[in-house]
């Protein structure tokens, strides 16, 4: 399906572009027009697509295009390759979920949509291969919750924290890694394990050492009345170390009591 853009002054009038685009990329291209940035799990599918429209930019924005029916399948389409994870259409369009027309169909569909636009010839059987790449990414994106890359916290020095959050578990626990870049000597991952959902991750230089911390909170997802603090040190910009910090029942057995009285 085509997209049409006018943008008097902006885009250039009879230009066109072969990005494949989603309808969820407008979120990201207009917080990108007005000068704001998404949060960390806002448009988690969503890119910016002003690089394309203003700067023409023919290297595709988007890793892939994940395709959602109205039964609950999924499509992921990258290139030319479109995979479908179902039998038949998972949806009104016949061969219809559940119908005769759809038993005995292969399981999944793999077209070359550059020589079939109408998808007739299923090709899962010749390329095996690209089968398997466009499953592994569609069940990555399942797998951390987003299609979109994971967002970098970058320290007023250049250091970046990539915080990432695996969501396969459900929505009332999830996996948590650290990923620090750019330290001076020592890069690491860090696996933090299964934990409550992460409600908030912000740098901040709480000690006051001139070099940033990165903290992430998580509240548990029933009653929201348990919460943990992670954080993690800039040792002077060579390397991190991970911040202990008490939980709040801790305090008053670790902590000396005029200490205690400035715990939060």
């Amino acid at each position: 399906m085509p997209f049409v853009v006018r943008w008097p002054g902006k885009v250039e009038p009879g230009s066109s572009s072969a990005q494949i685009i989603c309808l969820t990329d407008l979120l990201a291209t207009a917080a990108a027009i007005v000068g704001d940035s998404l949060g960390r799990d806002a448009g988690v599918d969503s890119y910016n697509l002003l690089p394309a429209l203003l700067d023409g930019q023919v290297e595709q924005i988007r890793e892939a295009t994940v395709h959602h029916s109205i039964n609950g399948s999924f499509a992921i389409r990258k290139g030319k390759w479109k995979l479908i994870n179902c039998p038949g259409s998972g949806g009104w369009s016949v061969p219809k979920p559940g119908s005769s027309e759809e038993a005995g169909l292969p399981l999944i569909q793999l077209y070359d949509l550059g020589s079939d636009a109408g998808e007739t010839r299923n090709l899962v059987g010749e390329y095996p291969e690209v089968s398997s790449e466009l499953m592994l990414l569609l069940e990555g994106y399942i797998q951390k919750g987003r299609s979109t890359p994971y967002p970098e916290y970058v320290t007023e020095s250049g250091k970046k924290f990539m915080v990432r959050v695996d969501k396969s578990l459900g929505a009332s626990i999830q996996k948590l890694t650290v990923e620090t870049r750019e330290f001076e000597i020592v890069n690491d991952t860090y696996d933090l394990g299964e934990l409550d959902p992460v409600e908030n991750v912000f740098l901040s230089d709480l000690d006051g050492d001139r070099f940033e911390e990165i903290y992430i909170t998580a509240r548990s997802a029933g009653s929201g009345s348990y919460g943990s603090i992670y954080g993690f040190a800039s040792n002077r910009d060579k390397s991190v170390s991970e911040i202990y910090v008490p939980e709040p029942g801790e305090a008053s057995r670790i902590l000396t009591p005029a200490k205690a009285e400035n715990y939060e």
